[in-house]
This record gives C-alpha cells, sequence and structure tokens, in this order.
C-alpha cells in the first residue's frame, strides 16, 4: 500500500487529475481567444477532491454537481470529447448542446446534473438518497457544494430532512473560501462548515482537498459506513481554486484577500504536485515516466478538443426543439 492507496490507484488519479487540469487550462485559452460563448466556471485546484471520492464509486451511485463541476465530471471519467463538444454547444455534447459548461449530464456515468442555481441541485441530491433508501440498496447519493452554498436555506433544510429520515448521501462541501469573490471572513462568523453538520446531528470531518491521499483513504471508510448504516455524512474539503470565480482570470485585484502571494502560497499546494513529490521521494518511479505520463494526458485533451470541434453546431430548428409553447 501507498500511504493508504495502491499503487494502481494513485497512478489513475493522478492520470484522471492531470486530465482534468490540462482539460480546464485549455478551456480558459480558448475562453480568452473567444471560441467559447459560455461562461466557465474552473475547478483548478480542486480536482483530488472528486477524483478521490470517485475511485471509491460503485455502479449505481449517484452524483450532483453544481455550476464548477467539470471536476465532477471528468472524475467520473466522462467522454472528454463529448463533454468539450457540450461546452461547444455542439450536437451530439453530453447534453446535446444545449446545457454549455453548467448544465452537464451523464446518466450512464451516475451524474444527474449539475446547475447554475446555487444549491439547485442539493435537494435533487437528498431526493436521490431517499429514493436509494426506499429501493434497498446499498448505493449512495453524492452531493458537491462550495462554502457559498451553506448560506442558503435548502443546505439546512437538505441535512435536516437527511439527518431525520437516515439517509445515505455524502455531503461534500469544497471550501475554496470564496463565494464569487467574497472571502468567508467577510460572510460568515466562522470558517468551520462542518458546524452546520453538527447542529443537524450528521456525522462529519474536515480534512485536506488537495491531497488525493487524504480524500481516498477517508472517504474510503467514510463511503463504507454511509452503505452499511444508510446514515447521512458531510465532509468539509478545504481547498482553493487558482482560477478566479469565472473564466482565465486570476481574480487577484477583485475582492479583499485573494492576493498574489497566497494564490501563490496554494500553488505550492497543487494537488499534482503533492503526488508527484511523493512519487519521486518514494521513488515509485522515474521523473521521466512522469513526464510521458504528462506528454500522452495532453496529447488526449489537445485530441479530444479537435474531435469537439468536427462535431455539427445546433441549427436554428435544433434550437426550437424541445420548447413549450403556450
Amino acid at each position: 500500500m501507498t500511504k493508504q492507496i495502491n499503487f494502481k490507484k494513485l497512478m489513475k488519479s493522478y492520470e484522471l487529475i492531470l486530465k482534468i487540469r490540462y482539460a480546464e487550462d485549455l478551456l480558459g485559452k480558448k475562453k480568452k481567444k473567444g471560441f467559447i460563448n459560455s461562461p466557465v466556471h474552473l475547478s483548478a485546484g480542486q480536482e483530488a477532491i472528486p477524483v478521490g471520492i470517485s475511485l471509491n464509486r460503485k455502479s449505481g451511485d449517484v452524483f450532483f454537481g453544481n455550476h464548477r463541476s467539470h471536476h465532477h465530471l471528468l472524475s467520473l471519467e466522462s467522454n472528454l470529447t463529448k463533454f468539450f463538444a457540450e461546452i461547444l454547444c455542439k450536437k451530439n455534447g453530453l447534453s446535446d448542446g444545449y446545457g454549455a459548461s453548467m448544465h452537464l449530464v451523464d446518466k450512464s456515468k451516475g451524474f444527474f446534473g449539475s446547475v447554475p442555481i446555487v444549491t439547485g441541485s442539493l435537494s435533487l441530491a437528498t431526493g436521490a438518497a431517499f429514493a436509494l433508501k426506499q429501493k434497498k440498496t446499498d448505493n449512495i447519493a453524492v452531493a458537491y457544494l462550495g462554502d457559498g452554498a451553506t448560506e442558503e436555506g435548502v443546505f439546512h433544510e437538505s441535512l435536516l430532512f437527511s439527518g431525520k429520515s437516515n439517509l445515505p448521501i455524502l455531503y461534500v462541501i469544497e471550501n475554496n473560501e470564496y463565494s464569487s469573490n467574497m472571502h468567508i471572513s467577510l460572510r460568515q462568523v466562522s470558517s468551520n462548515l462542518t458546524r452546520f453538520a453538527k447542529a443537524h446531528g450528521i456525522n462529519y470531518v474536515s480534512l485536506n482537498g488537495n491531497s488525493i491521499f487524504d480524500v481516498y483513504s477517508i472517504t474510503k471508510k467514510i463511503i463504507s459506513k454511509i452503505r452499511s448504516s444508510k446514515k447521512p455524512f458531510l465532509i468539509e474539503a478545504k481547498t482553493y481554486r487558482f482560477y478566479g470565480h469565472v473564466d482565465w482570470r486570476d481574480d487577484i485585484d477583485v475582492g479583499i484577500e485573494r492576493s498574489k502571494s497566497k494564490l501563490n502560497y496554494w500553488k505550492k499546494k497543487d494537488p499534482i504536485n503533492l503526488i508527484e513529490n511523493f512519487i519521486i521521494k518514494k521513488k515509485l518511479i522515474s521523473q521521466k515516466k512522469l513526464d510521458l505520463i504528462k506528454i500522452k494526458v495532453d496529447k488526449q485533451v489537445q485530441n479530444s478538443w479537435i474531435n469537439a470541434i468536427k462535431f455539427k453546431n445546433q441549427t436554428k430548428s435544433d434550437l426550437n426543439k424541445n420548447i413549450f409553447n403556450d
């Protein structure tokens, strides 16, 4: 075992995190050059959270995202070409080109949707957990949310209902300290978000969201417990997003405390660097092999983008489909 994650899963998580990072870096560049019309909310820096959780999934588990969900979807190994096609609003994208960056769905991977409205999918995830309980399976629901979502009423209603009803659901708060461009210290009396789980009688843990080792090993135990106990659990994963609230910008000139120095501080805690440093220190594989993996993954991402561009655009007729006219 490699720090409670075996070598095979460690390398799989490394490639998945690289794929998500390279895909989002590419999206940032393409958005800046005007190739993408819709806004893109990038998750660079936060990839280890869903990747570590997804390594512990089983068939039949269901996942729900938010407005920043590229990494949630891609951690489930969704088709990258169709993902890019969706961002470009092309036919045959994951949502047939109607959803773009914030309305992503891939039921084949258990991803039942992301939405731009803060906490818009939280009650749906809770309802899905209720349905799983009625079916008497050992499957679970996973709901991803940001720290800003804890300030919405439906968050507390969902925790209250799942706690009282004993639902098999994992709530994952990706605490990157910012709701849009406002720091958590300006919005809440405490940055400790596990206090909300405690208030609703739900078990909880706070962990390092940038460490694939911590996320994988801790959630492995938690998910197993949810399956057997049929009770909810809340994780606060502490992390930081490298891009600003939306698109390719750093946003270091927006808000109060998002400084260049703090951004650089967190970039030293990059999930990719943490894995690479561990691999080199333990002499698991050479730096040369790591570089070859990076080249391979980057090529896969570039080819997926090129193939996505070839997909047909939506026609005017297509855009009028599925519209209800009274």
